[in-house]
């Protein structure tokens, strides 16, 4: 199973992801110079936040689950 989610890619949580955490995340996959994507998990730097919002993780890069994320073609 190979990761979608390449370096620069622009992403945003999932519905099932906000059912379950009553969170919506958007951003850009951050992957360090040389690192190969990851089947499982994916490095994504949080551009914007609703619902519960996570203040420290605001413009961090947060590991997500994969699963957890869709691609999108323009942030919101």
């Amino acid at each position: 199973m190979g990761n979608p989610f390449l370096n620069g890619m622009k992403v945003k949580t999932t519905e099932e992801y906000y059912k379950q955490n009553k969170r919506r995340v958007s951003g850009v996959v951050v992957l360090p110079k040389g690192v190969t994507p990851h089947p499982i998990a994916t490095p994504v730097r949080w551009l914007k936040q609703e619902g519960n919002i996570i203040k420290e993780q605001q413009d961090q890069v947060v590991i997500m689950v994969a699963e957890d994320l869709e691609k999108v073609n323009k942030l919101p």
